[in-house]
């Protein structure tokens, strides 16, 4: 399926952009639920520790949210690359199948929603519980023209992607000897 060409705002920068001016090449998005979640801060955290794997692969990374609200604090410690807001909520709507894909707060007590925030707990990852929650991310690598190889749509909250299915999406962009061949047609 092809990335829909959404309008982004480019945390970096405050300028309106799009997907289609962002992919260039192969790219990893990882969609955050909210950036202020322990849940979400483990997740980019665990994508994060192999960005030198994913870069050498020949991948761009970029994480999108759906408000601004602590994002400030995710950058420099849960993620070093690219970071965009998606105010439509269309990137949301593209891994979660043509719908926002929403939990409820029951979804909280849901028993892999407490498995999960046991996991991120005894790991360390702490957050707070600032802004909406409830709108649930994922991960999405597309080639470098924006056509999906990969999409993993959280079903509960700390539901992340198998980080080995992740790098298997992204290691198809490498030459046999795991480095990307830019030449590649």
């Amino acid at each position: 399926m092809k990335l829909p060409d959404i309008k982004l705002i480019n945390l970096a920068t405050k300028e309106v952009t799009s997907t289609s001016s962002i992919v260039k090449k192969p790219t990893l998005f990882l969609i955050v639920r909210r950036p202020g979640c322990f849940l979400c801060r483990e997740q980019a955290a665990k994508v994060s520790f192999f960005r030198k794997d994913i870069k050498k692969f020949g991948l761009d990374m970029a994480a999108i949210f759906k408000e601004e609200l602590g994002t400030e604090e995710f950058k420099p410690t849960y993620w070093r690359d690219s970071m965009y807001i998606d105010e439509s909520r269309e990137f949301y709507k593209f891994v979660n199948g043509g719908k926002i894909s929403s939990s409820s707060v029951l979804g909280l007590v849901h028993p892999e929603s407490l498995k999960n925030g046991m996991r991120a707990t005894n790991d360390g990852y702490s957050g707070n519980l600032v802004g909406e929650g409830f709108v649930l991310g994922g991960v999405c690598v597309v080639d470098k023209d924006g056509n999906s190889v990969y999409e993993y749509a959280e079903k509960h909250f700390g539901d992340h992607a198998p980080i080995e299915q992740v790098l298997d999406a992204c290691k198809q962009f490498a030459d046999d000897k795991g480095n990307y061949y830019s030449h590649r047609r």
